[in-house]
């Protein structure tokens, strides 16, 4: 259960950095580009989403972490 764990994690991290990787600027980016070149790849509620389910995963490693410094 906890490679899923970590597999689910790390798939949800994947895609925030696919998100975040359209939001890069381009050198030869014209001014008329830049407005589009900056919006927001995601939407709140892509956002909310996506912060829950990290949040789970970081619970989950945090009480794994703390189940083994009990042995």
């Amino acid at each position: 259960m906890p490679n899923l764990s970590f597999t689910a994690c790390h798939d949800d991290l994947k895609a925030v950095e696919q998100a975040l990787s359209q939001f890069r600027l381009r050198r030869k980016e014209t001014l008329s580009n830049l407005r589009t070149a900056m919006k927001w790849p995601l939407q709140k509620t892509e956002i909310t989403d996506l912060m829950q389910r990290i949040e789970r995963h970081k619970s989950t490693i945090t009480a794994a972490m703390m189940a083994d410094n009990l042995y």
